[in-house]
């Protein structure tokens, strides 16, 4: 796969989940009557746009795929300086009509005064900004958990955690571990339903003897393709200090365990994809969440991280791997988008959301000013850590 093919089915992924975000914020918006100025995909010089006759809304595209955003009046508060961000937006010139568009503004804001607009998000109550607010980052994760479904399904066969050998000088098997026709529940108190999240459970404690849930001399059952449909019997237990082998990633300063044998099929039935399907979206979920977790306290070094740059590589690889791995790496970044995006970090959607939750408790909204101050911070910051990373990754490339 060419380079250009690669970077141009990055600019398509990252896309459309920009646009799928948005959207979510969009549709509620407009739902909820909030007045919308612009709907854009992408940040800085437009590439085109079109403004709506009906709505007076405009719709942009603009040069760099790294963001997006729906202008709403009274987003940032009922001051003075919204109305000046909304003359900005709008006065923008847009190509042909704009003219036309600028006095259409001008006269309407002649006309009105900003804070008296009863459609300002900020005249809206606190539940409906919030659902606004939390619209984009749910979309992404919804939608990451939909297209589990289709990467279930485009799968040849769906692994189950029932143990069916062990591969040659493996590890588990050894001092009263696991054995063959083992069925798996838990891994710590992970509860695991499927192969794949059997895998990253073992890759993710495997670094250290962990304890492993399962059910042994189980009457299993299977098909005439030889896929497991059921069990019924057996012992449940729990077998304690369970090891495997363990490899490390120099580069990242990771190290985790290695799965040592195979598993038997499951059935494909509609009931078996639906399961598997939310086991696959949990997983994504945790996935997310366990590197959140291992940031923070220290586990994975500046290496383990990747910003566009590296996630770029990542897709094309998937991409040639065929339709499942590509499809598994767009839901991964589908949830942790959403995810990122939720946290209570000033200017993501989880920062405005924690402004709500602190109007609630004090019954009045914290200044726009200090909002401001404390979203600017935070961008610069996002930013810098942003351009580091990419700067890593691009030096990475050569290394």
């Amino acid at each position: 796969m060419t380079v250009f093919i690669t970077i141009a089915l990055t600019v398509l992924v990252f896309g459309t989940l920009i646009l799928v975000h948005e959207l979510g914020h969009y549709i509620t918006a407009r739902i909820f009557d909030v007045h919308i100025l612009e709907f854009s995909i992408g940040m800085g010089p437009k590439i085109i746009s079109r403004k709506s006759k009906k709505t007076d809304i405009l719709y942009s595209l603009r040069l760099l795929p790294i963001g997006g955003y729906v202008q709403m009046v009274g987003e940032n508060g009922e001051d003075e300086a919204d109305e000046a961000l909304r003359k900005k937006y709008a006065l923008e010139p847009s190509g042909e009509g704009s003219k036309d568009f600028e006095n259409n503004i001008d006269a309407s804001l002649n006309g009105a005064q900003y804070e008296d607009d009863p459609r300002a998000l900020s005249k809206k109550p606190v539940w409906q900004r919030m659902i606004i607010i939390a619209a984009g980052g749910l979309t992404n994760i919804i939608i990451g958990l939909l297209l589990s479904f289709a990467m279930v399904i485009s799968m040849q066969g769906m692994g189950g955690t029932a143990v069916a050998e062990f591969h040659e000088g493996a590890v588990s098997c050894q001092n009263d571990g696991l054995r063959e026709n083992d069925i798996i529940l838990k891994v710590n108190n992970t509860r695991v339903n499927t192969h794949m999240f059997l895998a990253y459970s073992i890759m993710y404690y495997g670094y250290q003897p962990m304890d492993i849930t399962i059910v042994r001399g189980a009457d299993i059952s299977y098909n005439d393709k030889g896929e497991m449909t059921g069990y019924k019997g057996g012992e449940k237990m729990v077998l304690h200090d369970v090891t495997f082998a363990i490899e490390t990633e120099d580069k990242a300063n990771l190290s985790y365990g290695v799965v040592d044998f195979m598993v038997y099929r499951v059935e494909k039935n509609f009931l078996s994809v639906v399961s598997q399907s939310l086991e696959y979206g949990r997983m994504m979920i945790k996935t997310v969440w366990d590197s959140l977790h291992d940031l923070v306290v220290g586990k994975y070094g500046i290496e383990a991280f990747s910003g566009p740059v590296g996630v770029s590589s990542e897709i094309g690889t998937a991409a040639r791997s065929g339709s499942t791995s590509f499809l598994y790496i767009v839901v991964l970044l589908s949830i942790n988008l959403g995810i990122i995006n939720l946290l209570p970090i000033p200017a993501l959607d989880g920062g405005h959301l924690l402004f709500y939750v602190i109007e609630l408790i004090r019954r009045k909204p914290v200044s726009a000013k200090l909002r401001a101050k404390i979203n600017g911070v935070a961008m610069m910051l996002i930013f810098g850590f942003a351009i580091f990373i990419m700067f890593k990754d691009i030096v990475n490339l050569f290394v």
